[in-house]
């Protein structure tokens, strides 16, 4: 399909921290930090990468 994209890509990780870690060594920018969302101890948190790609990585227990 021509123009076709991908805008945003959730991912599920099993700890947000590490994986915020993770990304910025591999290059990447946190636009957030994690924050809370709904339901017991799960976050979220957006980054940029370096090819353009915005993921949202979310973890819960």
């Amino acid at each position: 399909m021509t123009g076709s994209r991908v805008d945003d890509l959730g991912l599920t990780v099993p700890d947000i921290e590490v994986a915020a870690s993770r990304v910025t060594a591999a290059g990447a920018t946190l636009l957030t930090t994690p924050a809370p969302m709904p339901g017991p101890g799960r976050m979220w948190m957006y980054c940029r990468l370096p090819w353009d790609g915005l993921p949202e990585l979310g973890s819960r227990p």
